[in-house]
């Protein structure tokens, strides 16, 4: 009988920590591939580097969620490339959409709870 607790135990030990380890690797974003490389963080002084203005940024953005309403928007550094990260919000959710500085292309879409003020 204690053999038989103890390998339940160390088997749903086993369990534990890989659906842990699979919750926590899924959470890790993959890297973006966008078209406009930069250095580093300096994406404000980029601005000349953009191929497409922040209101296709923001259209592009409410494209891919059309319930959304846009909140702001920002000319970003992500993963070495020039983005706009463009901010969203539903009743229930905020989004932050990371569109391509050169493309208008969608390459993420984050999204958390909104906030309830």
């Amino acid at each position: 009988m204690h053999t038989i607790l103890r390998s339940t135990f160390a088997a749903l030990t086993l369990l534990f920590f890989l659906g842990v380890g699979t919750a926590c690797t899924a959470q890790r974003a993959e890297p973006i591939r966008g078209s406009i490389a930069v250095a580093d963080d300096d994406a404000a002084e980029r601005g000349g580097l953009a191929r497409i203005t922040p209101e296709q940024a923001r259209d592009a953005a409410l494209a891919r969620l059309t319930d959304a309403t846009y909140t702001g928007s920002e000319l970003d550094e992500e993963d070495g490339f020039l983005v706009y990260d463009v901010e969203l919000r539903t009743a229930t959710q905020e989004y932050d959409v990371l569109v391509d500085a050169g493309t208008g292309d969608v390459l993420r879409v984050e999204e958390e709870p909104a906030d309830r003020d």
